[in-house]
């Protein structure tokens, strides 16, 4: 069970720090969960048994907002409420057994307010919950945007197995579509939502430092300091291969026990 005093203090800006927007309070004002660095956390689901529906059952509540806190969204489909057995999401989530279990208000209300999460999102999580596979509402393979998504939410409320399972997805979704390529929308959303040792910026650099890719079109979708990495990329790389069938996902996966190291140094000699 966490406590309010196992979580340091932190000033990350939103989605770079694993726990930004999402306020672990009932009220304004109220305090914030905060980020715990990934090789300090130990995954729950190496701990403790996989949680089942064998007898009662307590269910809590995620409010999920895609505005952030303080912004007025009369957008209904902005919002959405979703109830969740506490066993799973506590299981899976450190963030939330953090706030259903720890000494905040929602430890007494069994209800969190999540902002600046689609619901859409969110709720490929909850189904992940249960059937530990990620698909869209119609039962399909989410798009690649989506999926980046999915990693973002999964690095803020601290699922890493959730993490590693969206960015395999997501080369495979870039391997059947058979041109190699990624598309350029999904790169301001990770570079602004990152930070430079995170396993899907190393991931998406490595693939868009191919030497056979074609030209840039839509420059807008290419951050500056992106071009740089995908410079010093080709500039590092040992290799001598022309074309990149597949990419070797371990180095880009995030610990899931602890301990971890610096997994860019592993990354060299991609």
């Amino acid at each position: 069970m966490s406590s309010s005093d196992d979580i340091p203090t932190s000033t990350f800006r939103p989605f770079a720090s694993r726990w930004a927007g999402a306020r672990i309070s009932g009220s304004a004002g109220g305090p914030f969960l905060t980020p715990i660095q990934a090789p300090d956390v130990v995954s729950p689901v190496t701990k403790r048994k996989r949680p089942n529906l064998v007898g009662p059952q307590t269910i809590v509540k995620v409010n999920v907002h895609a505005c952030g806190d303080g912004f007025i969204d009369g957008d209904e489909t902005h919002h959405q409420s979703f109830p969740i057995h506490k066993n799973h999401i506590c299981h899976y989530s450190p963030f939330f057994d953090a706030a259903f279990n720890g000494n905040f208000a929602e430890g007494e209300s069994q209800e969190v307010d999540l902002y600046e999460v689609k619901p859409e999102i969110f709720g490929i999580f909850v189904n992940w919950l249960y059937t530990q596979e990620i698909m869209s509402e119609d039962g399909e393979a989410p798009s690649v945007r989506s999926l980046v998504y999915l990693w973002l939410l999964a690095d803020r409320i601290l699922v890493s197995s959730l993490q590693n399972q969206a960015i395999d997805l997501i080369e495979r979704t870039r391997q059947q579509k058979g041109n190699d390529r990624l598309p350029s929308e999904i790169f301001p959303i990770i570079y602004d939502n990152t930070n430079a040792n995170s396993g899907l910026r190393l991931y998406v650099v490595r693939v868009c430092s191919a030497p056979y890719l074609a030209q840039i079109k839509n420059s807008k979708n290419y951050p500056p300091q992106f071009l740089l990495d995908i410079v010093n990329a080709i500039r590092d790389r040992s290799t001598g291969k022309d074309r990149l069938a597949s990419v070797l996902m371990t180095p880009y996966h995030v610990p899931e026990e602890g301990g971890g190291g610096d997994r860019a140094k592993r990354l060299k000699t991609q």
